[in-house]
């Protein structure tokens, strides 16, 4: 399976479906806000009605240990398992302004627990095929209201449109190595000035 066209082909679908939930339904009250886990949901729904034999799940717990060796456990916001492949899922609402660097962020720690022998191992211990190697990638999610906080003071946007290229630009220099590599789709209208973007982000194998 090429992860990349894949990614790309089920955003596509995953959008037509964000169109048709918003047609004559508003999931929102007197703001404009959905919950970033219908991202998420909507998502993994997507992706295995293209993809039948993958696995799936919302809130993945993982444990690790500290720096000070206290065990701790943190969790990502979706898991998929598909045959060899490993996707973290992270979404977040860019019309709340400081979401942008909270992704950042999230893509940075998933990026060091994929790195922690001990907690790769926590994982891969819960996986269908616990001794076979898995490639490993993050997938993060975003929307943005074009007419709504437009206010949003962050060194990536620029006022109301935001610049989704600089934005997964900058990401993917947060992984400073030349072995990390990123895919992106440009930002699709799916609702009147509602948006979804993705990037997708290939971390170390477990």
């Amino acid at each position: 399976m090429e992860l990349k066209n894949c990614i790309n082909d089920i955003f596509k679908d995953y959008c037509e479906e964000y169109k048709c939930l918003l047609h004559d339904f508003r999931p929102w009250a007197e703001e404009h806000s959905i919950h970033e886990t219908n991202q998420v949901s909507n998502f993994i729904s997507t992706y295995r009605k293209k993809r039948e034999k993958s696995i799936a799940c919302l809130e993945f717990s993982i444990p690790y240990n500290n720096a000070e060796g206290v065990k701790k456990r943190d969790s990502v916001d979706g898991l998929i398992v598909d045959a060899d492949t490993i996707i973290f899922i992270e979404a977040k609402r860019f019309s709340r302004g400081k979401k942008i660097r909270d992704l950042e962020e999230d893509l940075k720690r998933i990026k060091v627990l994929a790195e922690d022998e001990v907690c790769r191992k926590k994982i891969k211990d819960r996986l269908p095929k616990k001794d076979a190697p898995y490639n490993c990638f993050c997938l993060l999610l975003a929307d943005f209201w074009a007419d709504h906080n437009s206010g949003i003071q962050c060194k990536y946007k620029e006022k109301i449109n935001l610049n989704w290229d600089a934005i997964w630009v900058g990401y993917n220099a947060t992984l400073s190595g030349s072995r990390y590599s990123s895919d992106k789709n440009i930002n699709i209208k799916v609702h009147e000035n509602y948006y979804l973007a993705y990037a997708l982000f290939e971390l170390t194998d477990f």
